[in-house]
Parts: structure tokens; sequence; C-alpha cells
């Protein structure tokens, strides 16, 4: 599956996000494709404790903490549905329940207050 990531482009947008789900994701894949699926396995589980989401006290759940870091790295949501696999209508639905869930009125306000999650 292609996606519109490149290796550049995960390290410049992983400064923003401290983690690239793009390429943990094709690093997972071709892991598994080498036969090392548990490596991959337990790497995955390494960096998901590494990267929690900090607006689980606000509902949003692990994967609309996912979109969210995207929106606030300024991706637009075929960018995004690329980046972690999804349809482009799925990352809709998640960026309208974040919406709702923080009570933003627009996108660029998602994305700037949500910089700084409440602790």
């Amino acid at each position: 599956m292609h996606s519109s990531a490149t290796p550049s482009s995960c390290s410049l947008r992983g400064e923003v996000l401290g983690v690239c789900g793009a390429a943990s994701a094709a690093a997972r894949d071709r892991f598994t494709g080498l036969g090392l699926g548990r490596l991959a396995g337990r790497c995955t589980e390494l960096l998901k404790d590494a990267s929690p989401n900090p607006w689980a006290g606000e509902g949003v759940t692990d994967r609309e903490a996912d979109v969210l870091r995207l929106v606030i790295a300024g991706l637009a949501n075929k960018e995004i549905a690329a980046a972690l696999r999804l349809s482009p209508r799925t990352v809709e639905k998640h960026v309208e329940n974040l919406l709702r869930k923080t009570g933003a009125r627009s996108r660029l306000e998602l994305a700037v207050t949500s910089r700084h999650p409440a602790t």
C-alpha cells in the first residue's frame, strides 16, 4: 500500500508528533514480512507505552489521539488517512468526534487548543 509519507517527511513530522505512525506501520509490516512478527509486536507495545494518550481524560480514544496528533501537525484528512491506513471518511468522523469532545468550533481551534493537553 502506498503512503504519502516519505522518510524525510516522517522525521520532520516525528519531531512534532514524537513518533511517526506511518513509519512505525511500515517497519512493523517489514519485520512481519521477514518472519519477525514477535519482534514487531514487542516494538509496537513499547512504542505505545512511549506515547500515551494525553487526551484520554477528555474522552479521546487512542485512535482519535493518533488523528489529533496529525491534525496538530497540519496534515489534511487524506494525508492522515494514508498515514494511519484509514479511509478518508473514517478520519472525517474522528475529526468530527474530536471537535465535539473538545468543544472546538474549527479544525484550527482544535489544533491550537490541543497542543498542550491538560495533565
